[in-house]
């Protein structure tokens, strides 16, 4: 374990968790801060190794991060999908103004978000899906790493992530640039799956632990850290977003499973993800998904 202290706690109480990704013969584990519960990749990659996860492979063959072998634009449903569930709630807290994606990919989102009259620009690390985007949508893309970009202080009236902050490598910052970019009324938008919150990975990794196995995964560690709905509120409120929009929220277990399983396996997880989507749409437990709209701290009422 090489991890010295917690991103989120800054504490040194960590638990490895038995799943392991090993990517070009290197072995990445998952450990688990027991102070404040955040999941995060060890060791972490350097910046260069993460951007080599992203090269035109993933958006061709890998969108779904090993989940399903789709390409960008057989998803892009879900993206139209994603707009038409947030931009409505984004529109009743921001009618109008300017309006950044990070991680744009083809730039289905903001097309959307377009034809609902914002003033739109994404920032994308591919090179060909930057060009994809401008070339099918026309909208403004800046390629390149967010957190190595330059912007103008208060530039933006609202900044959205859709399925990308768990890939990037220092939350905090982020964090702390996007307050900075958002004008004083300004509101981030950040929607990430929370799967280590769902039944079926408890009930897996507690096997596990059990009959003292570790679980190997033949793919990137493109998730550098998984969160739990209190530890995303938590690097958020310490940046200084009060959040005005928090939902715990379930994928359909008919979107989860793996055309690739044994039919065994998909019996097994298809039986446990149905249940566990019964418990998260009537209690509101073991969700896998979170959306968490939030506005500046110093939005003056």
């Amino acid at each position: 374990m090489e991890k010295d202290f917690c991103q989120l706690c800054g504490k040194d109480d960590f638990e490895e968790i038995p799943v392991r990704h090993t990517f070009n013969d290197y072995n990445y584990n998952l450990i688990h801060c027991n102070n404040c519960n955040l999941i995060t990749v060890d060791p972490m990659p350097s910046s260069e190794t993460v951007k080599s996860f992203y090269r035109d492979e993933y958006f061709e063959k890998d969108y779904r991060c090993g989940v399903k072998s789709h390409s960008y634009y057989e998803e892009e449903s879900a993206a139209i999908e994603k707009a038409n569930q947030v931009l409505p709630i984004v529109k009743n807290l921001k009618p109008q103004g300017t309006l950044l994606e990070i991680g744009c990919a083809g730039g289905t989102f903001l097309d959307q978000a377009s034809k609902k009259g914002y003033q739109t620009m994404g920032v994308e690390v591919s090179t060909s899906m930057s060009q994809k985007a401008s070339e099918l949508y026309g909208v403004k893309v800046r390629q390149g790493d967010f957190e190595e970009l330059e912007f103008m202080d208060e530039s933006f009236d609202i900044v959205c992530m859709f399925d990308v902050f768990e890939h990037l490598r220092e939350p905090r910052k982020a964090l702390e640039k996007i307050y900075k970019i958002l004008k004083h009324t300004g509101i981030v938008v950040i929607d990430v799956p929370t799967t280590k919150n769902a039944l079926a990975f408890k009930l897996s990794v507690n096997l596990l632990k059990i009959f003292k196995k570790t679980r190997r995964i033949s793919s990137p560690p493109y998730h550098l850290y998984e969160y739990l709905p209190n530890t995303l509120q938590g690097f958020m409120s310490q940046v200084g977003f009060k959040p005005c929009e928090v939902r715990k929220y379930a994928t359909p277990p008919w979107k989860y499973l793996n055309e690739d399983e044994s039919k065994i396996k998909k019996l097994v997880l298809g039986t446990v993800r149905y249940l566990n989507y019964f418990l998260s749409i009537t209690f509101k437990i073991y969700t896998d998904r979170l959306l968490v709209i939030a506005k500046k701290g110093d939005d003056q009422e």
